[in-house]
């Protein structure tokens, strides 16, 4: 028993160690000319947001949070003034999220905003 263990629990840890989050990456919105992408934290709760772009060409940074279990994701920050906020899921990846108004927004993953 102690044999089969010491062979295991090594293995184990790595597949551990080397395994993704779900979210990493970048995620880029789908069907816009000026799409936001999102860059969530694996470490942590903090979510990062690149702004549509503007007419200068440049974007803003906006922080904001997430919660993710079994799926399922919440995401929200604050732009201007308004609070903005989502729920959804991921699948693969693709991630499609609504807002409480009923607006669909969705996210494909592999972008980078810079």
């Amino acid at each position: 028993m102690k044999l089969r263990t010491a062979l295991w629990l090594p293995l184990f840890l790595l597949s551990v160690a080397c395994s993704k989050h779900p979210l990493q990456g970048g995620w880029r919105e789908e069907g816009s000319k000026e799409p936001r992408t999102l860059e969530f934290d694996a470490k942590s709760s903090e979510l990062m947001v690149h702004t549509h772009t503007r007419a200068d060409g440049g974007h803003d940074h906006l922080h904001g949070s997430y919660t993710w279990k079994d799926g399922a994701i919440h995401v929200e920050w604050t732009e201007g003034s308004a609070k903005v906020a989502f729920d959804g899921s991921v699948q693969g990846d693709r991630m499609e999220l609504k807002g409480k108004a009923g607006e669909s927004v969705a996210f494909v993953r592999g972008a980078s905003a810079h």
